[in-house]
Parts: structure tokens; C-alpha cells; sequence
């Protein structure tokens, strides 16, 4: 298992325009840890950048919504439920607060 500062320095350099094109396809397959990682954080501006990078779809997206609710971070629930109103939607769903 990739240790954490490696992650996030590998999230920085990428963030930053410096990662390399395998560091970037490291990247694409760890990204739901990496994900995990910033919802805990609570880090927008690089979940956000993720995103825009379309390496996840709706199934995963889910899960991101799930995760943030188990680890109680609003912020980060907050803006994906935004992001899945803006990409998909939302369908006669029951959401339990």
C-alpha cells in the first residue's frame, strides 16, 4: 500500500503542472484513494481537479458521497452532492439526514 505523503506529493506535483505522464497514469488508477484522501482533507481545489479530469463516473461518485458521510466532512459532502446535481441529477431518491 502506497504510503500517504507519497500520495499527496504525487497529488502536488500534479496540481502543479509537474507530474510526469506515468506519475499521471498513477494517479488515474489510485484515484479513489486519492479521492478518500482529499475528502478527508477536506480539499476542494484538488477534488475538484480530479474531477475535471473525468477518471471517475457516477458509481464512484456515489461512493465519494457515501464516504464523506461516514467520515462526517460537510464540506466535501456538500460539494458533491453538487457535483451529482450538476452531472446527473437526482432521481426520486430518499435521503436520511
Amino acid at each position: 500500500m502506497e504510503k500517504q505523503p507519497d500520495l499527496e506529493l504525487l497529488l502536488l506535483r500534479f496540481d502543479t503542472g509537474q507530474a510526469s505522464e506515468e506519475e499521471k497514469r498513477q494517479l488515474k488508477r489510485k484515484v479513489r484513494t486519492a479521492m478518500e484522501l482529499l475528502i478527508r482533507q477536506e480539499n476542494l481545489e484538488q477534488m475538484e481537479m480530479l474531477e475535471k479530469q473525468g477518471w471517475y463516473g457516477r458509481c464512484e461518485l456515489d461512493s465519494f458521497i457515501r464516504f464523506a458521510g461516514e467520515q462526517k466532512k460537510t464540506l466535501s459532502l456538500l460539494w458533491l452532492l453538487h457535483l451529482k446535481n450538476d452531472k446527473y441529477g437526482y432521481q426520486c431518491e430518499d435521503f436520511i439526514l
